[in-house]
């Protein structure tokens, strides 16, 4: 069957797109076109949030065979049905590794780690985790434009919006829960198929981590891609864009201009016309508490890569922006 050989399952907003794309440009890896199939969650990903249809479409069987023939590449659809995810792989199939990256398994992984095992109990497993807290702020900025409510209201809001249905990406709050996500992984898969980074480590030293995961995949290790970063979050928004791209004319507009348009024309309104966002160090603290539990959890299931230097480096930001008032 040509299915992948390795799952990016997460987590959203940790430099997962990046990842994906330093894969895909090395001569032994295919990367699906398709960057987030969802398959393994499709029954329980949620589409009725605001602009969720949009940002993940449906594939059939005649769209994936233009996108594949004509190598659209694709941040994020749902596709339903195993035929069609194998499909997904076809072009692969000489190569040595084949992977996909969905960040919802990870959130979603009570579900997503038995069906993976169920279907491809040899599939490698890649998890890069993020600081929860930086990660919940760079998710909600990247949210902005279809994201109307203030920070903490937003954050408070996101389980239960996907309670009704909503896709998961707007539980900020949720998407960093790391322990019970990650535990729910290494009980399924053996250990030695699980393989978990630190976005601030991969980040700071890309070369050596991007080797460990290159002999953790199974492929030749002495490539190196171009490190260019993709999908970063906009430092500043431009709250007349955000007010006018949720007008109903501007809605039907959209539909008929290519995504990689919207995106484009957007960031520059931003970049030109925008506000630089402010993280209070309220948000940040109370953020940091919320979660200091979860974080104490994760050490003990990874001791080895010191979840702990996050709770650290907010209270020193958090610190260091008290004493910057005071001045």
């Amino acid at each position: 069957m040509n299915l992948p050989t390795f799952i990016i399952v997460g987590a959203q907003r940790s430099g997962t797109t990046s990842l994906n794309r330093w894969l895909a440009q090395h001569p032994e890896v295919y990367m699906s076109v398709i960057k987030e199939p969802n398959f393994f969650v499709y029954d329980v990903f949620g589409r009725s949030g605001i602009g969720d249809k949009d940002a993940v479409p449906d594939v059939s069987s005649n769209n994936l065979s233009d996108i594949i023939e004509n190598k659209k590449f694709r941040i994020t659809s749902l596709v339903s049905s195993e035929s069609l995810y194998q499909v997904l792989f076809e072009p692969g199939k000489t190569k040595k590794a084949r992977g996909e990256t969905s960040v919802s398994y990870l959130y979603f992984a009570d579900i997503s780690s038995k069906r993976i095992y169920q279907l491809i109990p040899h599939c490698r497993i890649i998890l890069v985790l993020r600081d929860p807290v930086e990660r919940a702020w760079s998710a909600y900025k990247f949210f902005l434009g279809r994201e109307y409510l203030p920070p903490k209201e937003a954050f408070l809001m996101g389980k239960k919006r996907v309670s009704q249905g909503w896709e998961p990406f707007w539980d900020y709050l949720g998407l960093g829960l790391y322990a019970k996500q990650v535990k729910a992984f290494l009980d399924v898969f053996p250990r030695e198929q699980v393989g978990i980074w630190l976005y601030e480590d991969l980040m700071r030293d890309k070369e050596r981590y991007y080797q460990e995961i290159l002999q953790f995949i199974g492929v030749d290790d002495n490539f190196l891609p171009d490190f260019s970063r993709e999908n970063a979050s906009s430092q500043k928004v431009n709250p007349v864009t955000s007010h006018l791209i949720r007008r109903p004319l501007v809605k039907k507009l959209k539909k008929w201009v290519p995504r990689i348009l919207k995106t484009t024309a957007c960031r520059w309104t931003d970049k030109m016309f925008g506000k630089e966002l402010h993280f209070s160090p309220e948000l940040r603290k109370w953020l940091t508490e919320y979660y200091k539990e979860d974080i104490l959890l994760l050490r003990e299931l990874l001791p080895h890569l010191d979840v702990l230097r996050w709770i650290k480096a907010q209270e020193r930001k958090i610190k260091e922006c008290q004493n910057s008032r005071k001045i």
